[in-house]
């Protein structure tokens, strides 16, 4: 997975930490980390810009018959080809009508398109049973198959910040490997910056980031 941070976006964002005792080998390496697992919390294949090619998962046909397709590389820049899956089953669907005008859509912030209830009507395409509504489908195990360019052309500041706070938390589990905030030795007591989960305020702090900024990939 290409890395969307680098070691002077970590002195940028993170001043105070004191980076010579690490290799450029290693400080790439953490970087490569933190993406991976920012990648992993949000169910994205990366954040950088990319083609997809045969995406595959399930579909989602909403309570007014639309066709919606949640991506895991956002947001959507072109489509070249999108297929339905229903045991069966099987269609390529028309990306353009006659007149090359789209016959989906891509609402902000292109995490996601849409194909209305009356697609199949719209390009004279039949169901079993003879029906063209998209709603026959809600309900059943429909999966896509799609071939796409997504990702960031320019990263946003609050996803690499969400990456730094990676980088923060692998750091610190180095240099503090038991999580410790504060320790006393009379009448002994601890303090933890980790809770029972076993996350620690970067890391929380980095997952509230990647779910407001819509960075995260959620299921319908």
């Amino acid at each position: 997975m290409t890395s969307i941070i680098t070691a002077a976006d970590i002195q940028n964002y993170a001043p105070e930490l004191d980076l010579s005792q690490y290799s450029a080998a290693t400080l790439s390496g953490m970087c490569s980390q933190a993406t991976a697992r920012a990648a992993a919390y949000c169910n994205v294949e990366g954040f950088d810009f990319a083609q997809q090619v045969d995406e595959t998962d399930r579909a989602y046909i909403s309570n007014d018959g639309e066709l919606q397709v949640s991506v895991h590389r956002r947001p959507i820049f072109s489509i070249q080809s999108v297929s339905l899956t229903k045991g069966g089953f099987s269609t390529s669907l028309n990306l353009t009508d006659s007149t090359g005008a789209a016959l989906y859509q891509i609402p902000y912030p292109g995490n996601k398109f849409v194909f209305p209830n009356s697609y199949f009507y719209l390009t004279g395409t039949y169901l079993a049973g003879g029906s063209s509504q998209l709603y026959t489908l809600r309900g059943a195990k429909t999966f896509y198959k799609m071939t796409y360019y997504g990702g960031f052309q320019v990263i946003p500041d609050d996803l690499k910040y969400a990456c730094i706070l990676y980088v923060r938390d692998i750091i610190a589990k180095k240099n503090n490997p038991g999580g410790l905030q504060s320790f006393t030795q009379g009448s002994y007591s601890e303090s933890s910056s980790v809770d029972k989960s076993g996350r620690s305020n970067f890391i929380k702090e980095a997952e509230d980031i990647l779910n407001n900024g819509d960075f995260a990939r959620m299921e319908f």
